[in-house]
């Protein structure tokens, strides 16, 4: 994942993500955090795609313990996007690379409106005795007078727990003792 150089949210993951959910950037947190949960940490750098990460059992659907829910609420926002947007033709083919992994419920590829949309989303990551507990909230922009902004969002983690926000702290504490580089 291409970082970036703020660290303002250090030492919460964030991710820029473009009208795809393609990541576009992400901050240092990102990956040291997120890789504590894939047998293949260095595959992080190389994801390109929010969808891929979630849904793909060898990248991270294997450690979120919630994942009913949360791929239920990714595809379900999905679908919306894919009919309120129908100009954009690169949702459609996400969609149904997203539900042709293995596992996803055959009721998902049908849009389900009763599926509430909302400002939060929870998100349980566990890795043997490694617990974490996250509320994400995604930034869209909409200023139509600039191109291509309005395509943007800012996905931010927010610790949803005392465990969660020390494990983090201690995280970003080592990787700066390490030397990770910027």
């Amino acid at each position: 994942m291409p970082e970036r150089k703020g660290k303002r949210e250090e030492p919460f993951p964030m991710t820029v993500l473009d009208g795809t959910y393609n990541i576009i950037r992400a901050n240092r947190a990102t990956s040291i955090i997120f890789g504590q949960f894939l047998d293949e940490p260095h595959r992080l750098a190389k994801m390109t795609n929010l969808f891929d990460f979630v849904f793909d059992p060898s990248l991270g659907r294997g450690a979120v313990k919630n994942w009913s829910e949360v791929g239920h609420y990714m595809i379900s926002r999905l679908h919306r996007e894919a009919l309120g947007r129908p100009d954009n033709t690169q949702l459609r083919p996400l969609l149904e690379r997203a539900l042709s992994y293995p596992g996803v419920p055959e009721a998902w590829r049908q849009p389900d409106f009763s599926m509430p949309s909302t400002a939060t989303l929870v998100i349980e990551l566990r890795r043997g005795d490694l617990s974490l507990k996250f509320f994400t909230t995604t930034t869209a922009f909409s200023a139509p007078l600039q191109a291509g902004l309005e395509e943007l969002r800012i996905e931010s983690y927010f610790p949803r727990d005392e465990i969660t926000e020390t494990h983090c702290k201690r995280l970003w504490e080592l990787s700066l003792k390490d030397g990770r580089p910027n």
